[in-house]
C-alpha cells in the first residue's frame, strides 16, 4: 500500500490512539518554590509532568506496539502510570533536558522485551545524546559492569518520511522559539 507523498506503509495497522503523556513546563507544574496560584492549587489538573507523548497500535502481524515522542526526566511516571511493558521506539524533537533525560529508564523495556529500543532524531540530535549517555553508546569505557539501555539509532531528516510497523512517520521541521526541532506526523493505514 501507499499513502500520501507516496511512502510505503504495511496495510493492517487497528486499535491507534495517541496519548500526550506531559504537557507541563520544562520545570513541570507546579514549579519548585513558586507561590503562583497554578502551583499553589490543590486542583490535580494543576499538576503537569514534563511533555511527552504516546503512540499505541496494534501493526498487522497482531504485535501491539509503542512509540514515543521524547524521554523527559518524568518518563518512569509516564510509564507506570500507563503500565508500559514496552516502548518498540522512541522518536526525540531535540536535545533539551526536559526531552531526553528519561532515556536511561529504557533499559527496563529491554528486559521485558527483549530486544533494543528504537531511537530516531536528527544526526545532530542523535549526537547529543551521545554524548549526554557515553556510558550507553559506549558502554566499554564504564569503570564497572553497568545496566545500560540497549538502544539502535536511525537519522531521520525533516520531510523524509518513514515506515514504522505500519505507520508512516513524516518528521516535520517546527521552530522552538529559534531553535529549529523536529516535531511527527503520523500516518495510519487501516
Amino acid at each position: 500500500a501507499r499513502a500520501a507523498g507516496g511512502a510505503r506503509v504495511s496495510a493492517g495497522v487497528r486499535d491507534a490512539r495517541f496519548t500526550l503523556l506531559g504537557t507541563g513546563t520544562s520545570a513541570g507544574v507546579p514549579v519548585i518554590a513558586c507561590e503562583c496560584a497554578t502551583c499553589t492549587s490543590d486542583d490535580p489538573r494543576d499538576r503537569r509532568t514534563r511533555t511527552g507523548a504516546m503512540l499505541q497500535f496494534t501493526d498487522a502481524g497482531g504485535q501491539e506496539r509503542v512509540v514515543l515522542v521524547d524521554a523527559p526526566p518524568d518518563h518512569r511516571e509516564h510509564s507506570l502510570r500507563h503500565k508500559l511493558r514496552r516502548v518498540d521506539a522512541i522518536l526525540f524533537t531535540h536535545a533539551h533536558v526536559d526531552h531526553v533525560f528519561g532515556l536511561d529508564d529504557a533499559r527496563l523495556y529491554n528486559v521485558s522485551m527483549r530486544s533494543p529500543v528504537h531511537l530516531f532524531g536528527e544526526r545532530t540530535m542523535l549526537a547529543e545524546l551521545e554524548r549526554i549517555y557515553e556510558h550507553i553508546f559506549k558502554p566499554h569505557r564504564n569503570v564497572n559492569k553497568s545496566f545500560v539501555a540497549d538502544v539502535t539509532t536511525t537519522p531521520i531528516e525533516p520531510g523524509a518520511s518513514f515506515d514504522l510497523h505500519g505507520v508512516r512517520v513524516t518528521p516535520l521541521r517546527l521552530l522552538h522559539g529559534a531553535l529549529p526541532i523536529v516535531g511527527y506526523r503520523f500516518d495510519v493505514v487501516p
